[in-house]
């Protein structure tokens, strides 16, 4: 084997290092490129993620862009460390349930969209909407009911951050980022499983609580049994 004089290894070297300088800016550049707008959203179902990487999607929910990631704006559509997703089949149109772990809630959405003939009515798909109509999906759509605050802008384990991992929970409470027990919510997330029945009931484990809590029907337009409200009904585990 031949070796190369010390001179010319130091050249091969530097050679090596500028090549990497030069392919680490030119992915940087990519990384601070505008992010993609709703519009050409609507146009186009390609994307550069923050890697540079080609990315294909069919709708984006809990940000306006790929690239949107701002953790204390919390309001009806921004989700924190989202952790679990559940589709509600048992009516139309069908409810989606998030759990937005990072703000101890479930934000709960009576369809993702709004038909074209009436923005009032929520759909998902063009058959919620009537022949002939169709249904407009946007990520800027708000949620209709949330669990475990008493408003879209509250984020507190058990509604207190003062008291928080030792005040009592209730019916209308949830824990999930553990705060203030875990002090870095930034790194501290977790990913749960939630269900629905064929009857449109939500199961929800409250991790921080040590519990699972059921409610009757969430969006039913009947008040009886429970049901039609984001009051628990049922208890396991305490």
């Amino acid at each position: 084997m031949r070796f190369l004089p010390e001179k010319q290894n130091f050249s091969v070297l530097s050679a090596l290092t500028l090549v990497i300088l030069v392919a680490g800016l030119a992915l940087s550049v990519k990384q601070v490129q505008s992010p993609t707008s709703l519009s050409s959203k609507a146009a186009s179902s390609t994307a550069v993620d923050f890697y540079g990487r080609s990315l294909k999607y069919l709708k984006l929910y809990g940000q306006e862009t790929l690239t949107e990631a701002s953790r204390n704006s919390v309001t009806g559509r921004r989700l924190y460390h989202s952790s679990g997703v559940i589709v509600d089949r048992s009516s139309t149109p069908n409810k989606i349930y998030t759990l937005d772990t990072g703000n101890n809630r479930v934000l709960g959405f009576n369809g993702l969209g709004a038909c074209s003939n009436d923005a009032s009515l929520s759909c998902n798909e063009a058959s919620d909407c009537g022949l002939g109509n169709s249904c407009q999906v946007s990520g800027t759509k708000s949620a209709d009911i949330v669990f475990g605050q008493a408003d879209f802008e509250g984020a507190a384990c058990n509604r207190d951050n003062n008291l928080g991992w030792t005040k009592n929970p209730d019916g209308q409470t949830l824990c999930l980022s553990l705060y203030p027990y875990a002090t870095n919510i930034a790194e501290s997330w977790l990913r749960l499983n939630i269900d629905v029945d064929n009857q449109g009931n939500l199961y929800l484990p409250d991790y921080g609580n040590n519990r699972v809590l059921k409610f009757n029907q969430p969006f039913s337009s009947d008040k009886t049994n429970g049901k039609g409200d984001t009051v628990a009904d049922f208890v396991w585990g305490q």
